[in-house]
């Protein structure tokens, strides 16, 4: 959720740099708390960040963290889980995993008092269910692209697969979903001499979506069932360009593998992040959405005028594996997998393996 706040925060710093905009009347100077809050139904601590957003006027893209506040979580049960701030990482408040883990079913409230006096609270969130039965899959696609090489006004067409997923749902109401994909993709190099091979091993991380992936509403079919919800687009690129000692060179993808945490979000935070995606998609016509209507679920206690940013959400939380090669539809479900933690070679000298460099390559299992 961390990069879309930012997003949101860019949105309002564009708005206020056009020649002529319409003010909403906001007071861009006042000190204003934004809140990215998270807690899900698995094991682990919860990690609740406050910082606060800065005047338009000042071009800064680190937002000065918010310390010593007293951060809590109530649940309608009547209990109090206190949150401790980060000692490395300031105006990060993280929970004590071994009193507090979220339940499916119960709901919960962030309440947040800082130095100043002022006391900030969220509304409830309820964690609904996540025992949903899905089906994951690839299809061959294509997608129009930006072609940086000859500026962001021309496109190509772009090759690939879609993962894709169908969810079967016994529940009466409609279940909402939010999807977040890591794609990590392994690729190689090979420099052959006369006598040594050297292999040069190296691996990406990244979010192959610009916007937040939340399931359509209404579904497009008329059955309660998700049925082809697109996860993400993975192009079909064999080769792909590395920098190896100051010198870019064409390595092969030899696999991917796709990390996909799925969310059951509740009412108000799937509408929540559907209009993000109305800002974060918006053309600028006249009566696109514009950054100030985007409401969060934080408001201050003991001053209802104070801006308030941010969300705070509870959900369910299943995380699965998958890995997929690439140009291939073949989708095979992992139960995880361990890139190294750094980059590596290993050189063959006359059909010799050397022993002295190791193979950084996946373990997948």
């Amino acid at each position: 959720m961390n990069k879309y706040i930012s997003l949101l925060i860019v949105f309002l710093t564009i708005f206020s740099s056009c020649s002529k905009i319409y003010d909403p009347k906001t007071d861009a100077g006042q000190n204003a708390i934004v809140v990215e809050g998270l807690i899900t139904d698995l094991p682990g601590p919860c990690t609740v960040k406050l910082s606060m957003a800065l005047p338009y006027s000042v071009n800064n893209d680190k937002y000065p963290p918010i310390s010593d506040a007293k951060v809590t979580i109530l649940d309608n049960s009547g209990n109090t889980f206190n949150l401790s701030e980060s000692l490395t990482t300031p105006g990060a408040y993280v929970s004590d995993s071994s009193v507090f883990i979220g339940q499916a079913g119960k709901s919960y409230t962030l309440h947040i008092e800082t130095t100043d006096g002022n006391i900030f609270e969220s509304s409830p969130q309820q964690i609904l269910p996540a025992n949903f039965v899905d089906t994951t899959y690839a299809d061959y696609a294509s997608k129009k692209v930006l072609n940086p090489d000859y500026g962001y006004n021309d496109t190509y067409i772009q090759q690939g697969v879609n993962l894709l997923v169908d969810i079967k749902n016994s529940f009466d109401p409609l279940p909402r979903f939010r999807f977040q994909a890591t794609v990590t993709t392994e690729y190689a190099y090979i420099i052959s001499m006369v006598l040594t091979t050297t292999s040069f091993y190296y691996w990406t991380s990244t979010d192959p979506n610009n916007l937040v992936n939340i399931t359509e509403d209404p579904y497009q079919t008329s059955s309660k069932d998700i049925q082809g919800h697109i996860l993400c687009f993975i192009p079909t690129i064999s080769t792909i360009a590395v920098d190896i000692k100051n010198e870019i060179v064409k390595a092969s993808v030899f696999n991917r593998v796709i990390s996909l945490k799925r969310y059951r979000l509740n009412q108000e935070t799937f509408h929540f992040y559907s209009n993000i995606n109305s800002l974060l998609s918006a053309q600028g016509k006249i009566f696109d959405p514009v950054a100030f209507q985007l409401k969060g679920n934080i408001t201050c206690k003991n001053n209802p005028t104070k801006t308030a940013f941010g969300y705070f959400e509870a959900s369910s939380l299943t995380t699965s594996f998958y890995s997929i090669k690439p140009g291939k539809i073949d989708v095979n479900k992992i139960s995880g997998f361990n890139p190294p933690s750094y980059s590596g070679s290993i050189t063959i000298f006359n059909g010799v393996e050397s022993p002295y460099i190791p193979l950084p390559d996946f373990l997948i299992y």
